[in-house]
């Protein structure tokens, strides 16, 4: 058997951002034309604003278009052909082997207070994928992959240097097994991976200003990630389905240079939102169909360890469980064959755990928002 597809994609993206620090709204920006490309960041006096609502006039400018003021523009043309062919060595045992090639092209430009950069990157790679899977009989599986993956590099249009990253190269071995038993009525699946990178993208903000967000390149070795999947799912009665899923993360960093620091000094960097433990139990009860539809009961515990919010702090997002249900009533009759109706009632987080949704480093302290208990009620015919 032999498969092969092609893919193309293409993005522009435009960027104005004129912040202010002062809380006011801007409602008018008198630009200036002039020879050199900083003069668009220029203001005039009496300079309009808004202040809640009520138009006001500013005898001196406010000057929100400073060095962190940016025009920036990016188009990114990509392209790729693939291809993969499996061979059935004998009947429990087969070979399926891949061949990817990607081309990437990205222009990008930015225009700030102090002039006007230009890039052009031009990044291409080849991904191989093999994989040896063995049927031991109709109910188990197991199997042996290799394959390779990249990211393309680029530049970041909010970064301070507008500085090149490379691309970042990946690959992964896995080793696992797919099973059926207890007449099917039980499933169980395992994977346990290692993937290594070799000169990884990873992004931060800068602490002194938060727009600022740089990318680099690990650069201290290379970046190893050991891995555990286990999916569980099992039968025990009719309607009633009982699913445990797990996760585990071992990742291995290092300790990386500092882009932001001058001293050369290597500091310890986290992989962001990969928490070493996560998991979900579920339960699932479809009830005998009646007249007026079927009942279902949907119920499970979302698990999270700890985890570092961004790569360059020791800020850890603590450790949550959260217990969420739903009741839905579905194929409800409308009449006359017209179709049905589907009722769902929902709760999410029903212990009102509090935890923190998102974090960034400054350089100073302020609250984090944190999510709450919620419910609702959904329909659709």
């Amino acid at each position: 058997m032999c498969i092969r597809d092609r893919y193309y994609y293409n993005e522009e993206v435009e960027e104005d951002s004129k912040p202010t620090s002062t809380g006011l709204e801007l409602v008018l920006v008198p630009l200036a034309v002039s020879a050199n490309p900083g003069a668009i960041f220029a203001t005039l006096t009496p300079f309009p604003v808004s202040r809640g609502g009520e138009l006001v006039t500013l005898d001196t400018p406010i000057e929100p278009f400073g060095d962190n003021s940016r025009l920036g523009k990016s188009e990114v043309d990509s392209w790729a052909v693939f291809g993969q062919a499996r061979y059935q060595v004998s009947e429990p045992l087969g070979v399926t082997v891949g061949l990817r090639y990607t081309d990437d092209k990205k222009e990008m430009s930015r225009l700030r207070a102090n002039g006007l950069q230009e890039v052009d990157i031009s990044d291409s790679n080849v991904d191989p994928m093999i994989t040896f899977d063995y049927d031991w009989n109709d109910s188990l599986n197991t199997y042996l992959r290799w394959a390779s993956a990249y990211k393309a590099g680029g530049v970041s249009l909010s970064s301070n240097s507008f500085g090149e990253f490379d691309k970042e190269v990946a690959s992964t071995i896995e080793i696992g097994l797919k099973s059926k038993f207890w007449d099917r009525r039980a499933r169980l699946n395992l994977a346990i991976f290692s993937t290594t990178y070799e000169d990884m993208q990873l992004d931060f903000s800068d602490p002194s200003n938060i727009r600022v967000t740089e990318t680099f390149n690990t650069s201290n070795g290379d970046v190893d990630i050991d891995g555990i999947e286990i999916e569980f799912s099992v039968i025990p009665t009719d309607g009633l389905t009982i699913g445990v899923d797990y996760t585990y993360l071992d990742w291995k960093l290092g300790l990386q240079p500092n882009p932001l620091s001058s001293t050369g000094v290597l500091e310890e960097f986290h992989r962001p939102q990969a928490p070493k433990h996560s998991g979900t139990v579920s339960l699932d009860y479809v009830f005998e169909p009646m007249s007026m539809g079927t009942l279902s009961f949907h119920a499970d515990i979302v698990s999270s360890g700890e985890f570092f919010y961004s790569p360059l702090n020791n800020f850890r997002h603590d450790s949550r469980d959260l217990l969420n249900a739903r009741i839905t009533l579905s194929d409800i009759p409308i009449g006359n064959d017209k179709g049905s109706l589907k009722i769902a009632i929902w709760g999410k987080n029903l212990t009102d755990e509090e935890y923190v949704v998102y974090s960034i480093c400054l350089l100073y302290t302020s609250p984090s928002p944190r999510d709450q208990r919620g419910s609702g009620v959904a329909g659709c015919g």
